[in-house]
């Protein structure tokens, strides 16, 4: 992936973060550490769990409660071999480029010029790509033989709602990702 698309990609993240909407000031760090429930009784429980978690800024205990222990220790375990790995010259030259644009003293000014063109080509496309994202995603629910008939109505029904909050939501705003950048 190149540069500009990992750009992209950040910023459209910060993005939706930024248009959640939250009234609520964030806090300034997050919580001390819970102990969470390693088995949900429901899905809609789970889901709270994960909500409460993105709310309180605290991604410790969102990815414990969206992810199976043994899922986070291979995380774990990948991470730490990557963190093993020496960092090359060529990664060193490109975050240093990376970072020099966006700290810039006009960087944003710049960085938005670049992605412009691109946010107003992907507008028309995004309600066509939440669409396929919402079908493939209901469909693999459908098919999962690990979810009950419950389990597989209320993940079809929060990804409904996913997606029509998805498709209210202009992530191609040029001004929500100048306020992301």
């Amino acid at each position: 992936m190149s540069f500009r698309h990992s750009l992209i990609a950040v910023a459209l993240g910060c993005a939706l973060l930024a248009g959640c909407g939250k009234d609520e000031p964030a806090p300034g760090a997050a919580p001390a550490e819970k102990a969470m429930v390693a088995t949900q009784a429901t899905a809609s429980s789970a889901l709270e769990t994960q909500v409460k978690a993105f709310r309180n800024n605290d991604l410790k205990a969102l990815l414990q409660a969206s992810m199976p222990p043994a899922e986070l220790d291979r995380i774990r375990a990948d991470w730490d071999k990557q963190r093993a790995e020496p960092i090359t010259d060529e990664e060193r030259a490109e975050f240093a480029e990376s970072w020099g644009k966006i700290t810039a003293p006009d960087g944003v000014d710049k960085i938005m010029a670049e992605i412009e063109p691109q946010l107003a080509e992907m507008k028309p496309q995004l309600a066509g790509i939440i669409g396929m994202g919402q079908g493939m995603a209901t469909m693999s629910i459908q098919q999962s033989t690990e979810l009950t008939d419950q389990q597989k109505t209320q993940a079809t029904q929060f990804m409904n709602g996913l997606s029509g909050w998805l498709t209210k939501t202009d992530f191609a705003d040029p001004a929500l990702m100048r306020n992301a950048l």
